[in-house]
């Protein structure tokens, strides 16, 4: 059995407190679903000149349902502390769904 399968059959939310991680690493939930957007997916976390930056597709009802966004927060402090949610892409038209990317940057 795979340790995905493990951790998480599916039939409830995952914990993430209980999940392995590095002794270096800290689990945070940076956002839940809100009255307006109560689908989450995609979500991505990268860092670029010193701010922290996390992006994650949101649709109100459910996947590739409605209005299609990608919202994020920005930390500038490395993680202690969070903007207020951002929108960074939207299509006003429900003609285009957008997936947040996430980059990383070779030295």
């Amino acid at each position: 059995m795979s340790l995905v399968k493990e951790m998480w059959s599916g039939g409830q939310a995952l914990d993430i407190r209980n999940l392995p991680m590095h002794p270096d690493a800290e689990a945070q939930i940076i956002q839940r679903p809100d009255e307006k957007y109560s689908f989450l997916h995609d979500c991505m976390i990268t860092k670029y000149h010193g701010k922290i930056y996390t992006a994650w597709y949101n649709c109100p009802k459910g996947e590739m349902q409605e209005d299609s966004v990608i919202r994020g927060r920005i930390s500038a402090d490395d993680g202690r502390s969070w903007s207020e949610v951002k929108t960074f892409a939207q299509d006003h038209d429900q003609n285009f769904m957008y997936v947040p990317p996430s980059f990383g940057i070779c030295p």
